[in-house]
């Protein structure tokens, strides 16, 4: 079979890992997703919102790390890359000093 035959001639396969809130709420740790050949990191953003649409909202917050590097969303992917969005870290106490509930914080 050809790559015109195969479809990779007009796209590529990236790898996607998901970490924290992005993990639970799809259910896997990692999955495949296949994009235009000249896609960068913000339309993997938006095909990954578009395929599990509860994404949609923890995506607008996360940074994105291409092959093990912080990247912008203008960056071009290619063809094997390996997708990571990071989610914001949480905890502590909120700032008017209380927790879950309305409960005082204590230390």
């Amino acid at each position: 079979m050809g790559e015109q035959e195969s479809g990779l001639a007009h796209g590529m396969h990236i790898h996607i890992r998901y970490f924290a809130a992005l993990r639970e709420t799809v259910g896997r740790a990692d999955e495949d997703l296949e994009l235009p050949a000249a896609a960068d990191v913000a339309a993997a953003r938006a095909a990954l919102a578009e395929r599990h649409p509860a994404l949609a909202p923890l995506l607008g917050r996360c940074v994105a790390a291409l092959n093990r590097a912080y990247v912008a969303p203008e960056t071009a992917l290619t063809a094997g890359d390996e997708l990571v969005f990071i989610p914001p870290l949480g905890g502590g106490a909120p700032r008017d000093g209380t927790v879950e509930g309305g409960a005082p914080w204590q230390p």
